[in-house]
């Protein structure tokens, strides 16, 4: 048996051990913690509010939606809105008013609930308003702009259309008679692992896929494509951006991106590619063979979709809002405004007048004038 004088030392002895446990253990998980935050910071997206830039967007107005703005597009007269599972949104360019449609009259003159339309193009000359729709059956929807309060399907491409990422419409003339002989219009859509190539028959009023040698098909999924007269360019994510044939659809070359290649606009030599989680990245492409990056910029957010001008590039970046870019000479492009005031920016689109169309995710559409 211990003497009081041993057993207070014994005591003693077993509380310092257990304070000095307690402490090792609580150091370690204090330093635990710090790693993991920063390990935390060193992995997620930097974000800089103050990166505001020169303040060159004044704001037209806002039109509020009910959904979440996916697709835009505009012509001279509308700005067409897809709304996901809110429909979709015609508006007025001149007086901002909003027709906004939940349903859609089908060419045997049924009336059909619309759903999930996530893409949507305007085309000025042909009167033509194209849409997808991700419900059911997924399909590619054309339909006549001029019938403005009741929008009616005048034709539907369904089949092989499942998640399409772009679609593009132009007027066509063919130069051969005899290969396309009622064809008024021509175009693309981005799905999958390829671009199809599809074509209106003006005569039957129908629109369809060329046919199976008018297929360009990569080694990877394909986000977004670019046609210019003699090549088709296509950003296929993790695999950067391909480069083919515009006529015998072989893919002639591809470069590497940064980050996921989505969205691509080429003007004149150069190539804008929205890279995801690199932001803005611009390429010299007069060898298609040898590009050479001429800019970069690590946006906040997720760079999503782009659109370019002759004097100015914009960029959709999710959370990290709006960006605006000086690229009247592209040997020496310049950082002008991020904008914040958008929210969740999913969308954008910019005229040949320096206005700014911007698909959102809470504002709406907003609209905004460059002066510079």
């Amino acid at each position: 048996m211990l003497n009081p004088s041993m057993e207070y030392k014994l005591h003693k002895y077993i509380s310092n051990k257990k304070i000095n446990f307690w402490r090792l253990y609580l150091r370690r998980i204090l330093f635990l913690c710090i790693i993991t935050t920063l390990l935390i910071l060193g992995c997620a997206k930097a974000s800089d509010p103050t990166e505001t830039g020169e303040g060159v967007l004044d704001e037209v107005t806002r039109i509020p939606l009910n959904g979440d703005a996916l697709g835009i597009d505009y012509s001279e007269s509308y700005i067409a809105v897809a709304e996901y599972d809110a429909g979709l949104s015609v508006i007025d360019r001149n007086t901002y008013e909003r027709t906004w449609h939940t349903q859609i009259v089908g060419m045997e003159g049924s009336v059909v609930d619309l759903g999930r339309n996530r893409r949507i193009n305007l085309v000025e000359e042909l009167d033509f308003l194209l849409f997808t729709e991700e419900s059911g059956a997924d399909s590619y929807r054309i339909v006549d702009i001029n019938q403005i309060d009741t929008l009616k399907i005048m034709g539907s491409v369904t089949g092989g259309t499942y998640s399409i990422r772009q679609i593009e419409l132009y007027p066509y003339d063919d130069p051969d008679a005899n290969e396309f002989t009622n064809y008024t219009a021509r175009g693309f859509y981005v799905n999958d692992n390829k671009i199809t190539e599809v074509g209106w028959d003006s005569v039957i009023q129908s629109m369809s896929a060329l046919g199976t040698d008018f297929v360009w098909i990569y080694p990877a999924r394909t986000y977004g494509a670019e046609l210019t007269d003699n090549y088709m360019f296509a950003a296929c994510g993790q695999r950067g951006v391909f480069v083919s044939d515009r006529f015998n659809y072989n893919v002639l070359t591809e470069f590497d991106t940064p980050g996921e290649a989505l969205r691509i606009e080429v003007r004149g030599n150069y190539a804008y590619v929205a890279t995801r989680q690199t932001g803005l990245y611009v390429y010299d492409v007069s060898d298609i063979y040898n590009p050479v990056i001429v800019y970069s910029y690590d946006t906040t957010g997720y760079a999503q979709n782009l659109d370019v001008n002759d004097d100015y590039c914009v960029l959709a970046s999710g959370g990290g809002n709006l960006y605006v870019f000086d690229v009247s000479d592209p040997t020496n492009i310049r950082f002008l405004e991020r904008e914040t005031s958008t929210g969740y920016t999913n969308n954008v689109k910019i005229d040949n007048n320096n206005r700014v169309y911007v698909a959102t995710r809470d504002e709406g559409v907003v609209i905004f004038d460059i002066n510079k």
